[in-house]
């Protein structure tokens, strides 16, 4: 089951650490990178929209706004 990233910086339950945030934003990025290298702009990046699930994979979601940039 994917939670939002905004489900972590909510609980106060969680520790999170700057490790899992370092991953988190790298993995972001990468997503992010691999949609540019497509001319894809994703337009509304927020915590909302990158989800993660149990074994540690992050991903981005919501394209509604998206746009695809041609060259």
């Amino acid at each position: 089951m994917s939670k939002n990233v905004t489900a972590i910086l909510d609980s106060t339950k969680l520790q999170y650490t700057e490790n899992i945030c370092k991953y988190i934003l790298n993995e972001t990025l990468k997503g992010v990178e691999f949609l540019h290298k497509r001319h894809i702009l994703h337009r509304d990046m927020k915590s909302d929209n990158i989800l993660y699930n149990e074994e540690g994979d992050i991903k981005l979601a919501d394209f509604g706004c998206a746009a695809q940039l041609t060259v």
